[in-house]
């Protein structure tokens, strides 16, 4: 009796666990040696020894049966045979036991009769099927192994060799071998017994199969895949009865289906279902994987194979296989087409939604993993198919039919689906957390209570085995939590034991459980299943649905694919899914074959690489194409070719007006239909009249949009333990393109001497930088970075890669171009210019124009290129070449050191020198030498100038601070070491700004003596002595070239070019050589040295220079005599070679003006100014000191002289703005034309001065400019303009004044001043002046506030006129900003010092005087030496205070006192002034003094001569060049004592035939003398007629030529003579404002009003009149009519006393065309504003009215025609 199999104990589950895992590392380690056999790389070598080739071929004859007595050849490399191919034999016998294991497997499980269905035991169906195909698989590879047999016998005769008997296990190995030559007949052979199992595992696929090959209309039909068809169960979790099944890949059961069913027949003949699964699968695929990219080509494989069929000739199998490879070449491509095109659109909607919203995720996880199955089922399909086309058998099985073709197995959309494949992976990886929290309270809830509810009856009926596993199922998914980690892998196992023990039939199973009658437990378990791998097993379910890994098997399809990707426009944006499919290569590798992990994971990290360096060098391709365009369109926009493109613009215009024409010009500027060609011009390429009209440019940006998504679509891509950053790599190309771009934008090609304008390319570099912006702005890099690296790199002279740099290549150009042109002289510096220009305009000689290249302009755009770093270097080359010329310098000097010692010597010896001279030799290559240096200094400094204006710009208060640093540290002495004195300069000349040594130069220069010293030590051990012949050589140097200066003279090429302010030779430059070299040579020596050394040069230059004058009068006198001899002289360089000696002259003036050592009174003493004036004077007369430049200019005076108003370009007219006031701007140039009213619309600087402004007129000002135009704010609330500010505050906020830079606040009350002060703390106001009635009282704040102002950071003029309360509470803190400071306040000593003291960068200081304190305490400060201007006004003259000031400003140039003196303090002693300043200031070049001395009753006039006689000394008339005047009233009984011309505004010009006037220089008065005075006050008394007598009548000099007020007084008769006196004093045109203090005297008051007509009548411009009168009760000017019957249209202001409020309603109604008027009463009488506006109101004039102070100032709102 048989014994009965207990499944329990077959342990089937495990066996299928672990036998299929080792079933695929079977097949990794055989498709290995199939494919090491098959190449000759890796080939073992015995197998190619050429020597072995018989022995190899006997072995393959005879095996297995192989003798080692045959093989005693191997002796000697046994050994090695055993070591190379053990791991080959082993695998093999690997391959025996696995094939003994499944027989025996699959044997058992034949006896225990399991029963498989796909849908109820899904796991031990899928393990069975998956076992069987393989080992199919595995055996057909097997026979396909090539040298197989050689291998197993060379392996078991170098064993029997080495132990004397073969491998136990060869025979059986050998067997094999033989019996699987035919794989298929073997396993046909194998598999007769298990045919029922695999009939009834396949038929249970065909509901699964069927589903899965329907056709895409059923699929469209049921909304497969849409989530958006049913929205409102988007929520709902799916489910299915066979929820495993629903992502199992079609190709797997296309496998499992043709590989079971070619090895059992059989079952092809009694089972329809398999037959039709069958046919299905030869339908659908003529390729049927083995392993990886190991196919089997089925049809051919089976036509090859017939034999083993021919049993079972019922099923027609030849018919069968050309029906279906028909079916499947000619349906299948369409069919699969449709597919892909249903199946793309359904993953982009399912990424999409998913991404929006996450949470969906879980409830349609299982819809992700079908539509991720369906993608990668159609791309294995397409890419095998593809690869594995037949296209020889197709010819044969369809020679009629045209047939597919290879194109029909391509998708361009390949990309794509990748692409979204990706994304699903992605966005189920990253929300794995979510997914997992969702299916663990699926599992712990509803799952639980599903399963609950049916094991209950299956508890009855178990066994014990079966009701642990069952508890256990219940136990595990209820006790899941969210917080613990879950690891469900001992779950599914139990349930695949279950399936296991409950899937046998009933006769050999102890279990009463079946699943086939039990389906729904089964469905629910299945369900637990899935659900658990969602928790803990995600990583298997994408490998499971959507591995591409065969791409590793596939690259150079992959690489074509990718190709195409990139190609196709519409495909670009998915390129990153190709490194992103590298991730899934490592996938492939089998932990049974680790030797072939490295292989694949170094190929993935090379593929990822080279696709995403691939996408980057896309991306820099499409960055080049669009700079070039963007090129192009810049190239459109430059200067030169913007006339060009006027014309272009008008030419056709202008062609088309023309009535009669020549047919050729006609076919030239018309098209073939007679309309004007159209001409393109800049922005035409931005017109688009159809949006489908797409330009290059629209492409590439396209382009460039789709790669910048692509490459950025992941930050970083993790491949086998390496990270890709993709954005580092994109950055990384940018910048190699950046970099390589630069130098080919720089496009300098030394034969032809050209190179790249600064300017051009500095905007094509502006032009790139948008576009790498514009990058950035789409992937989101880091394009700052880029400018960094590659600019600093290209400010050095080297790049890293080596190559040059712009820097490198201009400074090149520079020196070897510009350089060598300017020595050939054809090219000069123009200091006018600050350019180097080419000196005739059109020299074709020249490849260049300099001016292109060597303007400032240009070198401007040449340091934004290069920065700081690029113009050091390049003033570090400059500086070397002027090195070389110093040394050929020293060695010319040395070789006539003693003729020059000599003529510095004897430089004042006229006869010894000129013999001295004749024997001076190489004067003309020093001079060449000398001016090559100051050409290249002149460079140096153009550069260093644009340098320092573009850090202005970029950094203007760390400039400002340096700056600051640098003038203190110039005026106080921090150290005596010379080398901290580099130090300091060169960090100061690197920021461009001009140092008084050049550091770089000097110290190249001591580290050159110094390596001249260590070489010499060793022989002359006394340095000193070569320190001394140094400074003597360096001395001799400067003789030898002030010696040589007169050479120039009598040179053609010194000519003088005027326009350029430039000698053709470019000597002028010589000067900044020389004093550079001075400074350079005796810097070490300190600065007395240098200073002496100064002095030197300009007495030898200065006497060598008036030599020629000697030489000119000889001349002269030698053509007077003869001139026979002229051609000998002229010949032999004799005196009358002299051509430019003026020229020559100019030298010397401009080495003195740049010489910082050096005073013009210095030169004066060296050189008569008279010759030089004479020099300018005929340079400027002669003719022929202009070039062409002249001539130009000219031209251009009168084309500009021809050109209207309007046409001249807008900031020529803006500068004209600049100097009109905001009223003419507005109303008189705003309406002229709609052009002007644009530009006036435009313009950005008004100046807003409301002091005498009429009411309508500054309503209407502030309504039509915006207030962000304006920088300047005048408001007054004066008497003329009484409660402006206030109005001002209430219309308009302060805080629209966005550019405000000066703001005039005048008489402003302290409770609006607080709002102004609040908006200055905060603004960058530069000048501020404020002053506030005496009489008002400030808030408490306001002392603060006033503090935070006067150290604002901004602040550079500031003015304050402030009670004395307010002055002594602000607290002064520190301000280097603050230039210019006057101060109406008396102040004390101690505050005088602390304002010096915090503002330290303060130049100039007003006040009124200095207040002496005696409570004050002790202070110390040293002297403040900012400060270089000082003036006292209208104060008290105390000159031991002002002597105690003067001694803490020694530095002070300019000093000015105006005030009242004693005449006991020695205001007026000239001797004790002069005392004074010559100690206390020794920098003073200017004193000017107004002082106003009482006298007593007995004051004699001859002492004002005594007085006199102290300003007759040198220092007076010589050295400060004074003109004082001193005059006597001895009416007044005072004394004014003044200098001329006066320094007041304010005159009062006494009218006294007793007056006596005294001037140190016996002259009366210039024309000038008296221009300052603006305000003048008179009294005209009974003198006015005798001065006008004595006064000429016919001349027409004023002696007040500038007087704009007039201040007249008369108490009694008027003067016949006045106003004939008056109009020979003053312009009356120029007159203003009037003011008149008359008594009306009722006798005289017709002639008094008579002459005030007349003297109105003479002053058209008169616009403030002020009638102040002394009535009585019956005063006749009582009556109004007469005071209105004065006044004329043209004043604006009046002030005027009145009597009553009748009087004033009077002038009101009368006198319209007034702005304003003071009322001035008398102090009984009682004026209420209130009631005089109430009273006026039927005026209809809009007034408003402030009294003050007895006065009642109304500002009146009129209409503004009567204005």
């Amino acid at each position: 009796m048989a014994h009965q199999i207990n499944p329990h104990q077959q342990k089937l589950a495990e066996k299928l666990t672990i036998l299929n895992d080792r079933g695929i590392g079977m097949l990794t380690r055989i498709f290995n040696i199939k494919k090491a056999c098959a190449e000759t790389k890796s080939k073992p070598s015995f197998l190619l020894d050429k020597n072995l080739d018989s022995v190899l071929r006997q072995i393959q004859k005879k095996f297995p049966a192989v003798d080692k007595s045959q093989f005693q050849t191997l002796t000697s490399i046994k050994t090695d045979i055993i070591k190379s191919l053990a791991i080959y034999y082993f695998t093999f016998v690997d391959l025996l036991e696995f094939r003994d294991h499944v027989t025996d497997l699959l044997t058992t499980i034949d006896a225990c009769q399991v029963h498989f269905d796909i849908a109820l035991n899904y796991d031990l169906t899928k393990s069975y099927l998956e076992l069987i195909s393989t080992y199919i698989s595995l055996m057909i590879l097997l026979s396909r192994v090539d040298d197989r047999k050689v291998v197993l016998g060379l392996y078991n005769i170098a064993t029997d060799l080495t132990h004397g008997h073969g491998d136990a296990n060869f025979p059986r190995l050998g067997q094999m071998i033989i019996d699987y030559e035919q794989p298929l007949r073997k396993l046909h052979d194998e598999f007769v017994p298990h045919v029922r199992s695999i009939g009834d595992a396949i038929q249970s696929l065909g509901p699964i199969y069927d589903r899965r090959t329907c056709k895409v209309s059923e699929w469209r039909a049921k909304t497969l895949l849409s989530l958006l068809s049913t929205p409102q169960t988007a929520h709902l979790m799916d489910t299915s009865e066979t929820l495993p099944c629903e992502y199992l890949s079609q190709e797997t059961i296309e496998r499992w289906i043709v590989y079971t069913m070619i090895v059992c027949p059989q079952q092809l003949v009694t089972n329809s279902k398999c037959m039709q699964l069958f046919e299905k699968a030869l339908s659908n695929s003529f390729v049927h994987v083995l392993y990886r990219d190991e196919l089997l080509l089925t049809h051919q494989y089976l036509h090859q194979n017939l034999d083993i069929y021919k049993s079972y000739r019922q099923l027609k199998l030849t018919e069968l296989l050309n029906e279906t490879f028909k079916r499947a070449m000619t349906d299948q491509p369409l069919y699969r087409r449709e597919r892909r095109k249903y199946i793309r659109p359904q993953l982009k909607e399912l990424a999409l939604i998913f991404a929006d919203q996450p949470a969906l995720l879980g409830p349609k996880l299982l819809t992700a993993f079908t539509a991720l199955s369906l993608a990668r089922d159609e791309i294995v399909w397409l890419l095998r198919h593809s690869e594995n086309f037949p296209s020889k058998l197709q010819k044969e099985t369809n020679k009629k039919q045209a047939g597919t073709t290879r194109d029909d197995y391509s998708d361009r959309t390949y990309p794509e689906f990748l692409f979204y494949i990706e994304e699903l992976r992605h966005l189920i990886t990253t929300y794995s957390s979510v997914i997992k929290q969702y299916y663990i309270e699926c599992l712990s809830t509803l799952d639980s209570n599903d399963l609950q509810a049916n094991i209950k009856n299956l508890h009855m009926s178990c066994t014990e085995d079966e009701s642990i596993l069952l508890t256990s199922f219940y136990n595990t998914i209820t006790t899941l939590s969210t917080t613990a980690s879950a690891d469900l892998r001992a779950l599914r196992l139990d349930w695949f034991r279950m399936q296991a023990y409950t899937s046998v039939t009933k006769k050999s199973s102890l279990s009463l459980i079946s699943l086939s009658h039990n389906e729904h437990f089964a469905q629910i378990m299945n369900t637990v299943c899935f659900h658990s791998k969602c928790v803990d097993d995600l990583e298997t379910l994408l490998y499971e649905t959507s591995d591409l890994s065969i791409f590793y098997f596939y690259l150079t399809q992959f690489d074509h694919l990718f190709s195409s990707c990139i190609y196709y426009p519409s495909q670009i944006r998915y390129a990153i899914a190709f490194p992103l499919i590298c991730q899934h290569f490592i996938n492939a590798t089998h932990e049974l074959c680790p030797e072939e992990r490295q292989q694949i994971g170094d190929l993935s990290l090379k593929s990822a690489h080279a696709f995403i360096d691939e996408i980057c060098k896309q991306i820099k391709s499409t960055v080049s194409e669009i700079a070039n365009e963007y090129f192009l369109m810049n190239e459109q926009l430059l200067p030169k070719n913007a006339v060009i493109s006027r014309l272009r613009k008008k030419l056709p215009t202008e062609q088309s007006s023309k009535k009669h024409g020549s047919s050729s010009k006609h076919d030239a500027t018309n098209g073939s239909n007679g309309v004007p060609a159209k001409i393109a011009l800049p922005g035409d390429e931005s017109r688009r009249s159809n949006r489908r009209d797409m330009t290059k440019t629209d492409k590439l940006m396209m382009v460039l949009n789709e790669l910048c998504f692509s490459i950025s679509y992941r930050k970083q891509i993790t491949i086998w333990e390496h990270k890709f950053l993709p954005n580092e790599y994109l950055i990384s190309h940018l910048e190699n393109r950046f970099n390589k771009s630069l130098s080919e934008m720089v496009n300098y090609r030394p034969p032809a001497m050209e190179i790249a304008k600064p300017s051009e390319l500095l905007s094509s570099v502006e032009s790139y930088m948008d576009i790498l912006t514009l990058v950035e702005s789409h992937c989101q890099i880091d394009t700052t970075r880029i400018f960094n690296e590659v600019l600093l790199q290209q400010s050095q002279p080297l790049d890293s890669a080596g190559n040059e740099t712009i820097t490198s290549l201009y400074t090149h150009w520079f020196l070897e171009v510009l350089i060598k042109r300017i020595t050939m002289g054809t090219i000069v510096y123009s200091p006018l210019r600050r350019s180097f220009v080419s000196i005739h305009q059109q020299d074709l000689t020249l490849p260049f124009d300099p001016e292109e290249y060597a303007s400032f302009n240009e070198l401007r755009a040449l340091v934004e290129l290069i920065k700081p770093y690029g113009c050091k270097y390049l003033c570090e080359m400059i500086l070397y070449r002027c090195v070389q010329q110093i040394n050929e310098i020293r060695k010319l000097t040395h070789s006539q050191r003693d003729l020059l010692n000599n003529l510095r010597i004897n430089f004042d010896k006229p006869a010894q020198m000129k013999l001295y001279l004749k024997q001076l030799e190489h004067v003309d290559l020093l001079l060449q030498r000398v001016i090559l240096i100051g050409v290249l200094l002149q460079l140096k400094n153009l550069v260093e100038e644009a340098l320092q204006d573009v850090l202005h710009k970029r950094m203007p208060f760390l400039m400002i601070t340096l700056e600051h640093f640098y003038a203190q540290y110039k005026t106080t002495t921090f150290s005596n070491d010379p080398q901290h004195h580099l130090l300091i300069n060169e960090m100061i000349s690197s920021t461009g700004t001009s140092t008084m040594i050049d550091s770089t130069l000097c110290q190249a220069l001591i580290n050159q003596k110094n390596s001249l010293n260590n070489n010499t030590n060793n022989s002359e051990p006394t340095s000193a002595n070569h320190e001394s012949e140094e400074y003597i050589l360096s001395c001799l140097i400067m003789v030898y070239i002030a010696v040589s200066l007169p050479r120039l003279a009598r040179l053609e090429s010194t000519k003088y070019i005027v326009a350029l302010d430039a000698h053709a030779n470019n000597c002028h430059c010589l000067v900044r050589a020389i004093n550079t070299l001075i400074t350079t040579f005796f810097f070490e020596h300190g600065q007395r040295h240098i200073e002496d050394r100064c002095k030197e040069f300009l007495a030898l230059a200065s006497s060598s220079l008036l030599r020629l004058i000697d030489v000119d009068s000889s001349q002269n006198n030698k053509y007077s005599n003869t001139n026979t001899n002229s051609a000998s002289n002229n010949s032999n360089g004799l005196p009358n070679d002299v051509i430019h000696r003026e020229a020559t002259y100019i030298l010397l003036e401009q080495f003195v003006n740049q010489c910082p050592y050096l005073t013009r009174d210095l030169l004066e003493t060296c050189f008569p100014s008279s010759v030089l004036r004479n020099a300018f004077f005929i340079i400027s007369t002669n003719r022929t000191y202009y070039s062409e430049f002249s001539c130009t200019r000219q031209v251009f005076l009168v084309i500009m002289s021809t050109s209207t108003f309007d046409s001249l370009p807008v900031e020529i007219l803006h500068r004209i703005f600049d100097h009109l006031d905001v009223q003419t701007i507005i109303f008189s140039i705003r309406y002229v034309c709609k052009q002007l009213y644009l530009i006036t619309d435009s313009y950005n600087r008004y100046n807003f001065n409301f002091k005498s402004i009429a009411k309508p007129l500054f309503r209407i000002i502030c309504r039509l400019v915006p207030f962000e135009n304006v920088i300047a704010l005048t408001l007054s609330d004066e008497d003329k303009t009484r409660g402006q500010i206030e109005l001002f505050l209430s219309l308009y906020n302060i805080e629209q004044f966005a550019r405000l830079e000066s703001l005039t606040l005048l008489e402003i009350d302290y409770d609006y001043l607080k709002s102004f002060l609040k908006y200055i703390v905060n603004s960058s106001v530069k000048s501020l002046s404020i002053s506030v009635p005496p009489i008002h009282t400030s808030q408490k704040a306001t002392p603060q506030l006033l503090s935070s102002v006067v150290i604002h950071h901004t602040l550079k003029n500031l003015y304050m006129s402030i009670g004395e309360k307010e002055w002594h509470q602000i607290s002064w803190s520190t301000n280097w900003k603050l230039r210019y400071l006057r101060l109406v306040n008396s102040i004390t000593f101690k505050q005088f010092c602390l304002v010096l003291d915090n503002y330290r960068g303060l130049r100039t200081l007003v006040l009124k005087e200095i207040n002496s304190n005696c409570s004050e305490d002790n202070w110390c400060f040293s002297p403040f030496k900012q400060l270089t201007s000082l003036t006292f006004e209208n104060g008290r003259i105390d000159i031991n205070q002002i002597n105690q000031c003067l001694s803490f400003t020694p530095s002070l140039t300019y000093l000015k006192i105006v005030g009242d003196g004693n005449l006991f303090n020695s205001s007026f002693d000239g001797y004790q002034w002069e005392n004074l300043l010559q100690t206390r200031l020794v920098h003073i070049e200017k004193f000017e003094f107004f002082f106003v001395i009482l006298t007593y009753s007995n004051y004699r006039s001859r002492n004002t001569e005594l007085l006199m006689q102290s300003f007759h000394t040198r220092f007076w008339l010589e050295k400060l060049k004074c003109s004082i005047m001193c005059d006597y009233i001895a009416n007044s009984r005072k004394i004014t004592l003044y200098t001329l011309p006066i320094c007041k505004t304010n005159f009062v010009y006494d009218i006294d035939s007793k007056k006596s006037s005294i001037s140190n220089v016996g002259a009366s008065f210039n024309s000038t003398d008296m221009d300052n005075v603006q305000r003048l006050e008179l009294q005209l008394t009974k003198d006015v007629n005798k001065l006008a007598i004595d006064e000429n009548a016919s001349s027409n000099v004023f002696l007040f030529r500038n007087v704009t007020s007039l201040i007249l007084g008369n108490d009694g008769e008027w003067p016949e003579r006045s106003l004939r006196f008056l109009s020979n004093t003053l312009d009356f045109s120029r007159l203003i404002k009037l003011s008149l203090s008359i008594n009306f005297l009722p006798k005289q008051t017709p002639d008094t009003v008579a002459n005030i007509e007349r003297l109105l009548k003479q002053a058209p411009n008169l616009r403030s009149f002020l009638l102040l009168d002394y009535w009585g009760p019956d005063n006749f000017m009582t009556r109004m009519e007469t005071i209105c019957s004065m006044i004329s249209p043209n004043i604006k202001h009046l002030q005027i006393r009145v009597k009553n409020l009748d009087d004033i309603k009077y002038i009101l109604e009368h006198l319209k065309h007034l702005t304003s008027v003071t009322f001035e009463y008398a102090q009984m009488l009682q004026i209420d504003s209130k009631e005089i506006m109430k009273s006026l109101s039927c005026l209809n004039r809009s007034i408003s009215s402030w009294n003050h102070q007895q006065a009642l100032h109304i500002w009146l709102q009129n209409n503004p025609a009567n204005l």
